[in-house]
């Protein structure tokens, strides 16, 4: 899940991650947020993280989900919420 708040062009994009304590152990989500920071970070790096506020939520499966398959479905995510916000 990706909420996404717009930013004025060229400033660096913000996220914040919303993992509940029904997702697991402190360790669990720790590291949850950690590889959706780094998919995040990549996502950046290849220039497909606009501009803009993000609130980051994740489910259990994140923790383990193989790394292409998170990028991917985090990419698909946030193309959806920026999408969203440019609709009349």
């Amino acid at each position: 899940m990706v909420t996404y708040l717009p930013a004025p062009a060229g400033t660096p994009p913000r996220a914040g991650f919303a993992v509940g304590r029904a997702v697991g152990g402190a360790v669990v989500r720790n590291r949850i947020r950690r590889r959706l920071r780094a998919a995040l970070r990549e996502l950046q790096a290849a220039g497909r993280l606009p501009s803009g506020t993000y609130l980051v939520g994740a489910r259990t499966a994140v923790a383990t989900q193989p790394w292409p398959a998170l990028v991917a479905d985090l990419e698909r995510a946030v193309a959806r919420a920026t999408a969203v916000e440019g609709a009349p």
